[in-house]
């Protein structure tokens, strides 16, 4: 599986009523994956949450200029749900649902 960030969505995701996928946490490789932690606010600005143990003594978020794509994806009840967030100057374009994935897992196993 490798190495992941972890982003955390306040922002409003496509479908999350019908998914409940609002508050759920998160994995991404896009983002030169370091085990860094990322939230996406609900105005859509993009930070990199530094309170993670070992890395910084103080909560700090840092405001990350950021251009691109960040793909990620999460497990719930068994179903994969993979989204897309466009971002310019650091702030979410478009915000997309890519893929719904159910898992089939063999009894016993």
């Amino acid at each position: 599986m490798g190495i992941i960030d972890t982003i955390i969505c306040d922002f409003p995701l496509p479908d999350m009523e019908l998914h409940g996928t609002q508050y759920l946490i998160y994995q991404t490789k896009s983002l030169n994956p370091n085990n860094n932690t990322y939230t996406i606010t609900k105005e859509g600005k993009l930070l990199w949450n530094t309170n993670i143990i070992g890395r910084s003594p103080e909560h700090v978020d840092i405001n990350m200029v950021y251009h691109g794509r960040i793909r990620f994806m999460t497990i719930h009840n068994e179903i994969v749900y993979t989204y897309e967030a466009n971002f310019k100057d650091g702030f979410v374009t478009k915000m997309d649902l890519l893929q719904i994935m159910e898992l089939y897992l063999k009894k016993g196993e």
